[in-house]
């Protein structure tokens, strides 16, 4: 399995979040992030947060191994 070298912000958030976690799900959710980033390359996007889950309309999408597409929903 070949890893993705990660941005040096990258490192330093993962480093900082892991003693920092406030919850088990933000925990999962990071330890998950980190392991995508490192291994599993998208080339269709990769739908994080979907607006249809939260009240803000608010959606995360991740582009190959660590570009992210943040934005909100035009309405249902």
């Amino acid at each position: 399995m070949i890893k993705n070298k990660l941005a040096d912000e990258d490192v330093l958030l993962f480093e900082k979040m892991e003693n920092s976690y406030i919850s088990v799900n933000e925990e999962n959710f990071f330890q998950k992030m980190k392991h995508k980033q490192e291994y599993e390359v998208t080339v269709l996007n990769d739908l994080i947060v979907s607006e249809y889950e939260n009240d803000d309309e608010i959606y995360v999408v991740r582009e190959c191994y660590e570009e992210y597409v943040v934005g909100r929903g035009i309405g249902t």
